[in-house]
């Protein structure tokens, strides 16, 4: 982040901290009650035929977690105690922490992007406690479907799991991977995503964030991925950066994976092998097969409107409230290590942000009911 961008971040946190916070969350709440209240039938009613039509499938690939699970929980203690020499960060509770993200993305995803065909969630053999089965358009996938080594598993390593996306039974050559932590605010179209002829991805690159060029005893596991990608592409390719991207949902192409895989095997291997995020991990999905599809032309540079927050911004709650206030096309919540208090007061204003922009429950939650 440049110094004039740290500076004016710095300038609009001191005005925000002089507004009347409680008064201002107050009055957009009320509001934006009032507006659900208004709109919220037309919003049920809307069947999407304005949508752009999709010249080719596309589907949603969820990753995700119950951090909950007593069993899950049991597992994750007793590898952890034979797993030495982990990166900063890799094995922190925010990492893998629930706090139904899903459930408001899913409600975000068939509201704004109605054109998708199925929507897949793979997880270690886990069903969130509120979901129910409605139809075959959402389905889950476990670990074992689409892990080559079975004696990788269980596995606690989001590297490890995206470096197997690609062999979902029945995924589309064109998909969109979401974390959990990501958000439709308004209606998106496939040419966000990808060229209208189907052959090319597109990314967003962040003007805020860079690789950086030195690591140390401190840097965090994405840091980590991030220099071993260059370092990758530098070698084979002949491709130099130092670019990051967005924390936005990301087009991919099941061909492009494969190919990568048929030429390097081995960052395949090593990334399903490592249980939690370590040293000689890369990124594959989120950041490497970008880089390699701009090397090889299947993948191109773009912009969507897009809003960034973390659990330890000081400028959340504000953000959240510009979430309700404009409509950016998508935006990331991204859950950080803070304090147990501090976690007490912002996991309550996510959640009650969250059923202020996405009121109605999905087909697929217990709370639903249809109305006739």
């Amino acid at each position: 982040m440049n110094k004039i961008t740290v500076k004016i971040k710095k300038a609009i946190l001191q005005i925000i901290k002089l507004l009347p916070k409680n008064w201002v969350n107050f009055l957009v709440n009320i509001l934006y009650k009032v507006k659900n209240r208004l709109f919220v039938k037309a919003i049920s009613s809307d069947n999407g035929s304005a949508a752009e039509r999709c010249n080719f499938p596309i589907d949603i690939v969820y990753t995700w977690v119950n951090s909950n699970d007593l069993e899950w929980v049991k597992k994750k203690n007793h590898y952890s105690k034979k797993s030495n020499g982990l990166p900063n960060e890799s094995n922190v509770a925010s990492r893998f922490r629930e706090n139904e993200e899903l459930k408001y993305s899913l409600r975000s995803v068939l509201l704004n992007a109605k054109w998708v065909r199925t929507i897949y969630i793979v997880t270690d053999n886990q069903i969130p406690n509120w979901y129910k089965e409605f139809d075959n358009r959402v389905q889950f996938v476990s670990h074992e479907d689409i892990f080559l080594n079975k004696d990788d598993l269980p596995t606690f390593n989001s590297h490890a799991i995206e470096s197997n996306l690609h062999r979902i039974p029945g995924l589309s050559e064109h998909f969109i991977y979401f974390n959990d932590d990501f958000f439709l605010r308004a209606p998106v179209e496939p040419s966000d995503f990808f060229s209208e002829d189907g052959r090319q991805t597109k990314f967003f690159w962040s003007e805020q964030v860079f690789i950086p060029e030195i690591l140390d005893e401190k840097s965090v596991p994405v840091d980590i991925a991030a220099r071993n990608n260059v370092a990758f592409l530098e070698k084979n390719y002949g491709h130099t950066t130092n670019r990051k991207f967005k924390h936005t949902p990301m087009a991919l192409k099941k061909s492009v994976l494969e190919q990568l895989e048929l030429e390097h095997p081995e960052i395949f291997v090593s990334n399903s092998a490592a249980r939690f995020r370590s040293n000689n991990d890369y990124s594959i999905v989120s950041a490497l097969i970008h880089h390699y599809g701009y090397a090889i032309k299947s993948a191109i540079p773009a912009n969507i409107s897009y809003l960034y927050a973390s659990f330890d911004d000081e400028l959340l709650e504000f953000k959240m409230n510009l979430l309700l206030l404009r409509k950016f096309k998508c935006f990331c919540i991204n859950d950080v290590e803070v304090s147990e208090s501090a976690l007490q007061h912002v996991s309550k204003t996510f959640t009650e942000k969250m059923e202020l922009l996405f009121p109605l429950p999905s087909p697929y939650e217990k709370v639903y009911y249809h109305e006739q």
